[in-house]
């Protein structure tokens, strides 16, 4: 069975922090070892701590795409998924826009989905982790317009509660929670809580789950099972359109045993499987996020 993963931060490991490719988890290796048919690499801005400017690391991120070896499908999907791996972009941090009139040139790059927040507060709006209340700002409402009609994919992950709220209300965009988890399973703020969940469901959106140890079991070392608990308490909410895949590989610094990289991802498949029917699996693993990705370009 394919797999399509909505968020990896490996071009960010290869081209900003110069990691050994060896010891990255999403390579074409992987990806191939773990049936992965689509691998959406993130452009993540990086920390205050790396060198240049959100806008120079991307370039560098950019620049580092044709060494992964897995081609970027550009311009309008095939009406398939292809058996792959074939890769997609995001930007993960609204600080690498400046102007709407940059969103075009990101489009023709490959950017499929922008991550609105990082972990800092932007022109977009406030992170989680900030613990504001206040939601999106005048910037941020101006952005999710443009977006909407290039069929760009608001991601969420990151975002605060009102913040997501707001893309939510707007209505014109569609939307995901690219890498995160159920808050009351695990309090941890970059995780979102049900009622939020829900909504993003009835929006017609998607959830990947995070493989981050601290997202899915909080101070306990992590486990295929926590992975299952979380997806399972998704399905609950009625998100069997809705749920798949947002490991935050080569992002992350623990993740569940046996869960080492992109080649284990038929391990999970296997658990996840548990009490699930085959259809409803095959749109978790892949199908839901091609049919994220397919129907924001219906919208442009």
């Amino acid at each position: 069975m394919y797999i399509a993963d909505a968020h990896c931060d490996t071009l960010y490991a290869l081209a900003i922090r110069n990691r050994d490719p060896s010891t990255l988890q999403a390579t074409r290796s992987a990806l191939e070892q773990g049936g992965v048919a689509l691998q959406t690499y993130a452009l993540f801005i990086g920390t205050h701590d790396d060198p240049g400017t959100p806008k120079s690391r991307i370039r560098a991120m950019l620049g580092a795409v044709e060494s992964l070896g897995v081609p970027l499908l550009e311009g309008p999907l095939p009406k398939k998924l292809p058996p792959g791996p074939v890769a997609v972009l995001s930007i993960e941090g609204g600080e690498a826009i400046d102007r709407l009139e940059e969103l075009e040139l990101y489009k023709s790059l490959g950017v499929r989905m922008i991550t609105l927040t990082w972990n800092h507060e932007n022109r977009i709006g406030y992170p989680a982790l900030s613990g504001s209340r206040r939601g999106l700002k005048p910037f941020g409402f101006e952005l999710l317009e443009q977006m909407g009609a290039l069929g760009i994919i608001a991601d969420l992950s990151h975002l605060n509660d009102q913040g997501i709220e707001d893309v939510l209300a707007h209505g014109r965009v569609k939307a995901a929670a690219s890498h995160s988890n159920i808050r009351e399973l695990t309090p941890f703020p970059r995780n979102l809580p049900r009622a939020l969940a829900r909504e993003i469901i009835r929006a017609k959106g998607f959830i990947g789950l995070n493989f981050c140890g601290e997202f899915l079991a909080g101070g306990r070392p992590a486990t295929l099972e926590d992975v299952r608990r979380h997806g399972e308490a998704i399905l609950e909410l009625g998100g069997e359109k809705a749920l798949g895949m947002g490991s935050d590989f080569d992002g992350i610094s623990n993740w569940p045993q046996g869960l080492d990289s992109a080649a284990d991802f038929p391990k999970l498949l296997k658990v996840l499987g548990q009490g699930v029917d085959h259809a409803t699996l095959k749109d978790i693993a892949w199908g839901n996020l091609w049919r994220l990705y397919k129907e924001a370009e219906v919208l442009s």
